[in-house]
């Protein structure tokens, strides 16, 4: 999630997913899959920002987690 804030200084959290268009005319207006769109103070570049780093997060998260995986031993077959 990233957290965003609209005009009347209420934050909100925002699932990236949801974004399909960022624009500035001149204030920031994110247009959401659903249609649906907000007004935000923060900037497109600043949304753009946000966005970029919540993927770089979950991807490093997913690189962590597969790398552990990796170093775990394997486990015995109960079979033999």
């Amino acid at each position: 999630m990233i957290k965003l804030t609209k005009f009347d200084g209420t934050e909100m959290y925002l699932n990236p997913h949801l974004i399909k268009e960022v624009e500035s005319i001149p204030d920031t207006i994110v247009t959401l899959s659903t249609g649906d769109k907000l007004y935000v103070k923060e900037s497109a570049f600043e949304v753009s920002s946000r966005f970029t780093d919540y993927q770089r997060l979950i991807r490093f998260k997913f690189e962590v987690l597969h790398q552990y995986s990796e170093k775990e031993e394997p486990r015995p077959n109960s079979e033999q």
